[in-house]
């Protein structure tokens, strides 16, 4: 059976349909820390909680290793490297948000990865991620 999880970019979008999800939707804590960051208010903050405690009751809380942390930082780095060299080999200014968003797409590809889970994602970052990382499973939304 195939397995899946959701990029923050698809359970933000306002045009989602949490029951059109495949059977076995697995949660992931780096998409549930994006989304609780963002919170306006405490109660999506509990609500994100719940969907948390939810999917690790479950057994589908899909988390980053030490092991992942360290590939999805030598991705980072190679991707850094892409930019400079696409510059003429000066690194081009990124805000702090646009570093944090790819580490955090990094961390969310290579746990995947690691699960044989497919990301459900309309973000362009993993199509570069998946140069590094060969076999990631991406599926765009709408299916």
């Amino acid at each position: 059976m195939a397995k899946y999880v959701l990029d923050t970019n698809i359970v933000q979008r306002r045009a989602f349909d949490p029951d059109n999800l495949p059977t076995q939707t697995y949660a992931s804590t780096v998409v549930l820390f994006e989304l609780m960051t963002a919170c306006n208010d405490v109660k999506e903050l509990k609500a994100y909680q719940q969907a948390w405690k939810q999917a690790t009751e479950s057994d589908l809380l899909l988390s980053p290793t030490e092991t992942d942390w360290l590939d999805a930082s030598r991705i980072s780095y190679l991707l850094a490297q892409e930019r400079k060299q696409q510059a003429g080999g000066k690194s081009p200014k990124r805000t702090a948000m646009a570093k944090q968003e790819i580490a955090m797409d990094c961390l969310l590809a290579i746990s995947a990865y690691r699960e044989g889970v497919t990301i459900i994602t309309n973000d362009k970052d993993f199509r570069a991620i998946k140069r590094y990382r060969k076999g990631l499973k991406l599926q765009r939304y709408p299916f």
